[in-house]
């Protein structure tokens, strides 16, 4: 199997970049031969950013959402696993047990340091071109999710990231970006990972950052708005819609790859049958998987959330 650098090198392209920064254009518009699996049965393995790539200082990568002193040590995950230097290592590890499908993450501040605010990292775009490269070589299918719990720090200074309605722009012309440079290879796109649990844990409960903690949901030492995590999962959901529009319209017909987004979607029985506890059953549901999931789908918020959280809840225009 000839991996992309191969081809591309034949058609007198190259990847490895002199350029550490591209100026760019937006336009709004075991032991032994152990084989555990058949050939034939699909075998995955998933990884990302926030908690694996680390070094941020190899290749102008610059810092994503501020950990600042919402952790009492100032830990960080500059270092992680350090997949960055050792991705051929853990693609060789993949390949080794007949993984054939690998779901990672791409970092944002890797490719876009500040945003629009500044030009492409080619540095960050080598990296994953030279993983992408590696996983193709040994058989193993590319699984790209645009979007993993991180965001550029330049973003959450600005606009406060996910809170502003202009966090739409500025993902949309990153996930341009990610399709441009690696849609030829990868045919497999997921624009943002579990979105129901990042707005839970980053703007409810505070546990992830940017750390926003409301009473309401959380005891919580700062009170941030109740409005918080409705307001940024409304950005995000607009933000999906954004970029599967503009990978269908400039690259799908031409790369022929599949895009969606990735659910936590946990499932809640009632614990009987009464009407109480279907009731809340029904609830569950509609608070954590629909609350992304029907938007999405229907184009509006299910009846439920819209009945308790009223104003809390953002509303959808006609456009939109």
């Amino acid at each position: 199997m000839e991996t992309r650098r191969e081809v591309d090198s034949r058609h007198g392209r190259v990847h490895n970049s002199t350029a550490n920064l591209e100026e760019i254009e937006y336009d709004s518009n075991s032991e032994g031969d152990v084989t555990l699996f058949s050939e034939d049965d699909p075998f995955d393995d998933a990884f990302f950013v926030a908690r694996g790539n680390g070094e941020p200082e190899f290749d102008e990568k610059e810092e994503e959402i501020v950990i600042g002193n919402k952790i009492m040590d100032r830990s960080n995950g500059d270092v992680a696993v350090d997949h960055y230097h050792h991705y051929l290592e853990d693609v060789g590890s993949m390949a080794s047990p007949g993984v054939n499908n690998y779901r990672f993450s791409i970092s944002w501040a890797r490719i876009l340091p500040k945003g629009r605010f500044r030009g492409i990292n080619m540095l960050g775009i080598d990296f994953y071109n030279n993983l992408i490269d590696a996983l193709l070589s040994k058989g193993i299918q590319p699984f790209a999710t645009v979007h993993h719990f991180d965001i550029p720090q330049e973003l959450e200074d600005r606009y406060e990231a996910w809170l502003s309605p202009i966090s739409k722009e500025d993902f949309q012309l990153y996930a341009d970006v990610c399709f441009k440079h690696f849609g030829d290879w990868v045919k497999h796109w997921v624009t943002f990972n579990e979105p129901n649990i990042h707005m839970t844990l980053a703007y409810m409960r505070g546990e992830f950052l940017p750390c926003h903690c409301s009473g309401v949901f959380e005891n919580c030492s700062s009170l941030d708005s109740e409005k918080d995590p409705f307001i940024a999962a409304h950005n995000i959901i607009l933000s999906h819609a954004a970029a599967v529009d503009t990978y269908r319209k400039k690259y799908q017909k031409e790369q022929n790859g599949t895009i969606g987004l990735v659910l936590h979607s946990p499932w809640f029985e009632p614990i009987s049958d009464t009407k109480e506890d279907k009731l809340v059953a029904k609830r569950a549901l509609s608070f954590f998987n629909n609350w992304i999931s029907n938007p999405i789908i229907f184009g509006k918020y299910p009846s439920q959330m819209v009945e308790i959280l009223g104003n809390l809840l953002p509303e959808f225009s006609r456009k939109e």
